[in-house]
């Protein structure tokens, strides 16, 4: 039987983003965030923002990208506009105010999007700056285009972040899981595209099968995951807003998303039982894709993978 776990872990330092893209990524937000107070006290004489981290990036989960930018998403939580959303400026305003902050010092403008402003920066990737408000119920509201501030949207992203670090506690291996699973639905694309982020990683913690092997764990967390969606299974935040991430997939769309994690957790059980590393690696790279490793003809029984060339993450290989 071939045990690929030290193939799993040279993948794993394929996808993780770490090192100068990491740091490149932190000194951008910390640069962003000050523009953005400096503009708050000094042009508009307001109290300054406070912001917060959220989703994959926080998380620990986020994964490099080859096609694409990636990406972080830093809440700015306003604390110059009370708690009656009577009061509030419009999204408009709120929007313009951190274009304002932020242009010029990025390589390209900032984007009004729905419920954000997006940053773009050279070295590949953007930061997605979304607004908070908290009312006199201390509810936390998310500013959108269109909507105006009294039928805000509850939101609290940071709750989604703690829930999954409680999960964590329980599974040491989630977060490496977890980008596994979004480097599986980024290559495989087709219906696992109807899969977003923060469906998957509710998905995955909620069924989640922890295992010392990492070849283990997704075969079982896959067939966890199959027989939950084939069964009708919803996929529902766990925090405000409470609502089913699945609500719009169609009955032939949990057929094929069931079937395409079944189809990987019986491609990972012929690895388990194959007879050579190398065997069970060119399955695993059949569903992960060329960035997991595959053993040398001559070192079937190797301890380690095979070197990984790292290539521009801008080659057009199918993930994002």
């Amino acid at each position: 039987m071939a045990n690929n776990q030290k193939q799993f872990e040279g993948f794993l330092e394929n996808i993780q983003l770490i090192g100068d893209d990491l740091a490149s990524l932190r000194t951008s937000r910390d640069a962003n965030r000050d523009r953005i107070k400096k503009h708050w006290k000094d042009t508009l004489e307001r109290a300054v923002p406070t912001f917060e981290e959220q989703g994959s990036f926080e998380m620990g989960t986020v994964i490099r990208p080859i096609e694409g930018d990636y990406d972080l998403d830093d809440g700015m939580y306003l604390n110059c506009i009370g708690d009656d959303p009577e009061d509030w400026e419009s999204t408009s305003t709120i929007q313009g105010w951190v274009c304002d902050a932020v242009n010029g010092a990025t390589q390209g403008d900032p984007e009004k999007r729905k419920r954000c402003v997006r940053i773009p920066y050279k070295g590949g990737y953007h930061i997605d700056v979304p607004s908070y408000g908290v009312d006199s119920f201390n509810t936390t509201r998310v500013y959108e285009k269109g909507k105006e501030p009294t039928d805000f949207d509850e939101s609290n992203p940071v709750a989604l972040v703690d829930w999954f670090n409680e999960r964590k506690q329980s599974h040491s291996d989630l977060r490496d899981l977890m980008r596994f699973f979004k480097a599986w639905r980024d290559y495989k694309k087709g219906p696992l595209a109807k899969i977003k982020s923060v469906t998957m990683t509710i998905l995955v913690a909620e069924r989640i099968q922890s295992n010392d092997r990492y070849d283990q764990a997704v075969v079982d967390t896959a067939r966890h995951c199959a027989n939950h969606i084939r069964g009708g299974g919803s996929v529902a935040k766990p925090v405000a807003p409470v609502e089913d991430l699945t609500a719009s997939w169609t009955a032939d769309d949990r057929t094929k998303i069931a079937d395409a994690f079944d189809d990987l957790a019986e491609k990972g059980e012929e690895a388990i039982a194959a007879d050579t590393i190398r065997a069970g690696a060119l399955l695993w790279q059949g569903q992960f894709g060329p960035r997991y490793p595959v053993p040398d003809d001559g070192a079937e029984k190797a301890a380690g993978p095979s070197i990984f060339v790292k290539r521009d993450i801008r080659e057009s290989q199918p993930f994002a």
